[in-house]
């Protein structure tokens, strides 16, 4: 979800993709028939379009709780084992967590720039250690993205301002310091061994993808005004980077983190309305980029009601994102995730999502099952108490919570 509600067409959308191709699990031990240690059965794996673990398909309830792993002074390390305990017990086995922090708080993972390279700081980093061990502990898988497109907690802007000196945000994908600066991070937060677990990151099985970006994109039209071909700059990035996770890091799933926007429609219906999801306006191809063979896993993200769609428009989302957007990861060999879906019940009202906000996620997540979508993840599903607060927010008990769990 966002942090800052979206009320404009420039408001970024929201899809995002992850997968590796693999074999259909074999029987009994795909794994230790081939030779594979047996903690390899402890990962997520794509096989084919469906996840694996332990040989098994595994569909899961997921949840988005970006800050469970950062040092905002908003959670105590008690209330991290609290939570992830409370998400297991509600079978809730995937929570997505911002592994990045530059700017939000005083220990920021990301402590500066020197000489061109992040520093960084190992009380933050500790924080994240017990994110990670909560989960371990509680049987809990966790999406961990790098960095984030927009301002809040660590953006592309900041590296290329710390880097080069520039506003320019897009040159975080093309500049080639600020790429060696980011491959830095990337690097450290791999071969990082969990203070708490004595494990690297790049070994953890509560790991369950190491994501790129959270929502990568561009400025709106960036490319065209640039005489780029739209889609360009995110593609050889993520094309860059996600070989480069695969050298230092063989466990885990790659995913982009971006929001399934495409640089073409797919038929004169997707075209004939809310065409800057798919015209190339936000400079993400969403196909070309499942071709990369070092993504392993599609995402999606879906905010009606902050792109100003209304409710009565339901069958095109279904047609023209929820199915289309599948087809393109499924016809890849990929897996698809709806990795983040929100609504808010304050803006846009008028829309009609906000007025049933368990029909709301009922009507979503049919037509996610429908089309063969290995989990979806909400913005936000919380346990019950004072944990989190605002839009977006759904506790367990609510009747969006109890929607989504059911």
């Amino acid at each position: 979800m966002r942090l800052f509600l979206l009320t404009a067409l420039a408001a970024s959308a929201t899809f995002c993709a992850p997968k590796r191709k693999s074999s259909p699990p074999a029987t009994p031990n795909p794994q230790e028939s081939q030779g594979l240690p047996p903690d390899s059965l402890k990962f997520v794996k794509a096989a084919g379009t469906q996840l694996v673990l332990g040989g098994k398909p595994f569909n899961f309830i997921g949840s988005n709780f970006y800050r469970l792993g950062l040092l905002d002074n908003k959670h105590s390390e008690k209330q991290v084992y609290e939570i992830m305990e409370r998400y297991a017990a509600a079978n809730v086995t995937v929570i997505r967590i911002w592994g990045f922090n530059c700017a939000n708080s005083e220990q920021k993972l990301i402590s500066g720039f020197k000489d061109g390279m992040p520093t960084y700081s190992e009380t933050a980093f500790k924080r994240l250690d017990v994110a990670i061990d909560a989960a371990a502990k509680n049987g809990v898988k966790l999406i961990m993205p790098l960095i984030n497109y927009n301002d809040e907690y660590c953006s592309m802007s900041t590296f290329a301002n710390g880097v080069i000196d520039s506003k320019d945000t897009q040159l975080f994908y093309s500049d080639p310091k600020v790429r060696l600066a980011f491959k830095d991070y990337v690097k450290t937060v791999l071969n990082r061994v969990n203070t708490l677990t004595n494990v690297a990151y790049k070994d953890e099985p509560a790991l369950m993808a190491i994501e790129l970006s959270n929502e990568a994109h561009t400025e709106d039209w960036y490319e065209r005004n640039h005489n780029i071909e739209p889609g360009e700059l995110v593609y050889r990035w993520v094309e860059e980077m996600s070989t480069y996770v695969k050298s230092i890091d063989q466990n885990h799933l790659v995913s982009i983190g971006d929001e399934g926007y495409k640089t073409r429609p797919s038929s004169a219906e997707e075209a004939a309305q809310h065409g800057w999801l798919s015209d190339g306006t936000k400079g993400v191809d969403f196909e070309r980029n499942m071709s990369l063979p070092n993504v392993d896993l599609a995402c999606v993200h879906l905010y009606p009601s902050s792109w100003k769609i209304p409710k009565t428009d339901f069958p095109w989302i279904k047609e023209n994102v929820i199915r289309d957007r599948a087809r393109i990861a499924h016809d890849a060999g990929k897996p698809v995730l709806l990795e983040e879906i929100g609504v808010s019940v304050y803006v846009n009202r008028e829309l009609g999502w906000a007025l049933d906000t368990a029909a709301y996620f009922r009507d979503i997540y049919a037509a996610t099952a429908e089309y063969g979508y290995a989990g979806n993840l909400a913005w936000e599903l919380v346990p019950e108490g004072d944990y989190e607060d605002g839009d977006f927010i759904f506790t367990f008990s609510s009747p969006a919570g109890q929607a989504i769990l059911h």
